[in-house]
């Protein structure tokens, strides 16, 4: 199957008529560039409402469901506007045109949309004539749609690159997703609804014999299994609900260890804002304290502080005078008693007539007694003791006002990172900080729910297991009674007879899904090895796909899937595609994919190895490759790889007039110029 092109008008942002021819040759590469919000995937959207009538996508919100284009729904309020999209296929030399079409209308700026569409498919037989046959029945139309592209595995093969990473989930979902695609590729589903049609008969032929045999051991012991399976069907149920309790628990731990990440940040600054009003509280105690000491030293007789530089330069100037001798300083007095002593102030003698005991006589003879001598001399004491005793006060609140100055520059700058502090955690609120605080407690209590719940699963499994052991012998114990039973003889041989089909469909059914999962599981290791980076080529050992249809990446004997980043999980999403592709042609000689691999934003997380490693060989196993890339992934090095590989068929872009109106240009002869390079 390939899409030969795709025909759209009035589809969304595509109001004039848009048709893209795509590469359907060797070179199967189309790549169609549009930056978010001018059509990108739209294309992608109209090429699923085409086939599947899907009006939204996963990702929709409410502001994507129009799908007819508003400018146009202005322009012609109250009549309707028509928006279709023609696809055409190609599949086994016949060509399918499939249009389908919606209709809306506007009234007083609301828009009423259509709840059904319309859909017409042409066929054009191998030999090139029309079948007159034109589908417009949509049962009918999906019958054919659905051998072309079974809607059941479309998101297998037409995806967002950005979440193609959910395919390898373990959750309920990803797994039918994953069991579905299984079953539809490789034909089991074919198997299991002969194993369904089996299981009706024999359940027929059960109660049939239960009809009969109302009198006998049968009868107990089909009782009997009727209690069992009901207490194997309430087991079912309590496994499944800690299965969906054990999903819960593991969503809440991710979610909680995610937000510790993201708020330990947060965490160290309230833990620093707690230290800096704590430094802050100090220094006002200790500002404080200063002030008191300040205060003590200003009251009372400290005012003579004030006058410490008068007290200072009037001691100065007594000085001078007494080193002038203006002012003498001894008494008459001391001489009196030296010349009577005949002894110096020193100790040693003086003798009469000798020249200390004349100049003592001098002295005596020149003194005169003034009333301001002693003055002078008190005073002069007292101003030196005074000036000693100020100046020590005078360094004392120096050295105060010092200590006060730089408490308060500190201070001021422990206000500043306070407020920054408390401006950052301002988006925080009470409720969030005081989550916050609790976060670490509630992941001790969720990993302890989570061992607990994991134990009652295993639990519940083993008694599982002995239940379906005691079904197994009682189904033999009633086989046993049924071939006693001669009234219900034909009944019980019709049903060995079925359940020895039934048995032997069953193991065909599990060698070969065994089979399919070893060849799924072989294939996807040999691509992910092939499509990831040598440095991390020795995490992979193998890729395991189990009976729960559940993906696995063992690495050293553990799982290692979950440790994966996002882009080393795209491989491995693609790499398991590829799988199924293999699957899927096991008959085809070409061992190429047979339906189109349709890519929306495909390189949006992978390094730029990853996407070379994709772009060289995802075009070898695929028939069909479509892109639908933004500006950022069509980079200059993405592009010259694309140019390398020789698979490069068709390029266009997206052109976004305005807000209602995109087209779509086709810049394939530039891909090979000076546009690329």
């Amino acid at each position: 199957m390939k899409i030969r092109s795709i025909e759209l008008e009035n589809f969304k942002q595509y109001k004039n008529k848009q048709i893209i021819q795509f590469s359907t040759n060797e070179n199967n590469i189309t790549i169609i560039k549009g930056n978010n919000g001018e059509g990108k995937t739209t294309l992608f959207r109209a090429i699923i409402f085409c086939l599947f009538g899907e009006l939204k996508l996963p990702q929709d919100t409410e502001n994507d469901l129009d799908l007819v284009n508003i400018l146009s729904l202005k322009h012609n309020q109250p009549l309707p506007v028509r928006a279709y999209v023609k696809t055409i296929i190609e599949e086994n030399q016949k060509i399918y045109e499939i249009e389908r079409s919606i209709e809306s209308i506007m009234k007083n700026d609301q828009i009423i949309t259509s709840e059904n569409t319309d859909i017409e498919i042409k066929i054009i037989e191998k030999d090139g004539n029309i079948n007159p046959n034109i589908i417009k029945n949509e049962e009918k139309a999906q019958k054919i749609i659905n051998n072309l592209l079974n809607k059941d595995i479309k998101d297998f093969f037409f995806f967002d690159g950005e979440k193609i990473e959910n395919l390898i989930n373990s959750d309920n979902k990803s797994k039918k997703e994953i069991k579905n695609g299984i079953l539809k590729l490789s034909k089991i589903d074919k198997l299991e609804k002969i194993i369904d049609i089996l299981n009706v008969s024999i359940s027929k032929y059960n109660k049939e014999i239960k009809r009969y045999n109302l009198d006998t051991k049968l009868q107990a012991k089909n009782i009997e299994l009727d209690k069992l399976e009901k207490n194997i069907k309430n087991k079912e149920y309590e496994l499944e609900k800690n299965y969906k309790e054990k999903n819960y628990i593991t969503k809440e731990l991710n979610y909680i260890e995610l937000k510790l990440v993201e708020n330990i940040k947060a965490k160290e600054n309230l833990n620093t804002l707690k230290i800096l009003k704590e430094q802050k509280n100090k220094i006002d105690k200790r500002l404080n304290d200063l002030k008191n000491e300040s205060l003590e030293y200003i009251k009372g007789k400290n005012i003579t502080l004030l006058l410490l530089d008068k007290i200072e330069r009037c001691y100065e100037e007594i000085k001078i005078l007494k080193k002038e001798d203006k002012i003498q300083n001894y008494s008459i007095e001391l001489i009196d008693e030296l010349l009577e002593n005949k002894k110096c102030i020193c100790g040693n003698p003086i003798h009469k007539n000798s020249e200390s005991y004349n100049k003592l006589l001098e002295l005596k003879n020149n003194y005169s007694e003034s009333d301001y001598k002693r003055f002078y001399e008190d005073f002069y004491i007292n101003l030196k003791i005074l000036k000693e005793s100020k100046k020590s006060k005078k360094d004392r609140i120096s050295k105060i006002l010092k200590n006060i100055n730089e408490s308060k520059d500190d201070r001021e700058k422990i206000l500043i990172q306070i407020e920054t502090l408390e401006e950052k955690l301002s988006n925080l609120s009470s409720e969030k900080l005081s989550n916050l605080d609790n976060s670490e407690n509630t992941l001790k209590s969720l990993k302890k729910d989570l061992i607990n719940n994991e134990a009652g699963i295993q639990n519940l499994e083993k008694e599982m297991k002995i239940l379906k052991i005691k079904k197994t012998d009682l189904l033999n114990e009633i086989e046993k009674l049924e071939k006693e039973e001669k009234e219900i003889k034909n009944l019980s041989i019709k049903k060995k007879y079925l359940n020895n089909f039934l048995k032997t469909i069953n193991e065909i059914k599990d060698n070969y899904i065994q089979k399919v999962r070893t060849t799924l599981s072989e294939e996807s290791t040999n691509m992910t090895k092939k499509l990831i980076n040598e440095k991390d080529k020795n995490l992979i050992d193998s890729i395991k796909i189990n009976d729960k249809y559940e993906i696995s990446l063992n690495s050293q004997g553990h799982d290692f899937l979950a440790n994966l980043s996002a882009g080393q999980k795209h491989l491995v999403s693609l790499s398991f595609i590829y799988a199924l592709a293999k699957i899927a042609n096991e008959n085809n000689e070409e061992n190429t994919l047979s339906i189109p691999l349709i890519m929306d934003t495909p390189f949006g997380r992978l390094s730029s190895e990853h996407r070379k490693s994709i772009i060289e060989n995802v075009p070898q196993f695929c028939s069909q490759w479509i892109l639908l890339v933004t500006d950022t992934e069509l980079e200059d090095k993405t592009k010259s790889i694309i140019k390398n590989t020789n698979y490069f068929g068709k390029y266009y872009e997206i052109n976004k007039k305005n807000e209602y109106i995109s087209i779509i240009e086709n810049k394939t002869n530039l891909f090979g110029g000076n546009y690329f390079d």
